[in-house]
């Protein structure tokens, strides 16, 4: 993701900064009815604000394991 330089607020008096993010996304069906899922938002752990004042989270992890019963 990458953001570029803005106002924050309506008189245009406020910039705030870009940045770039990266993520990362795995999937693995290690058999037909389930699957794993491995992600991670934020690789290099930027830190950075959408708004003035709301710190984005760090470097973020997730692991989803699925299982789709046949019907």
């Amino acid at each position: 993701n990458a953001v570029g330089p803005r106002f924050e607020d309506l008189a245009n008096t406020q910039r705030l900064g870009g940045y770039i993010t990266f993520d990362l996304l795995s999937n693995w069906a290690p058999a037909q009815q389930r699957s794993v899922r491995v992600r991670v938002a934020n690789v290099s752990a930027r830190h950075y604000e959408t708004a003035e004042f709301y710190p984005q989270d760090g470097r973020t992890g997730w692991i989803t394991l699925r299982y789709h019963p046949s019907h």
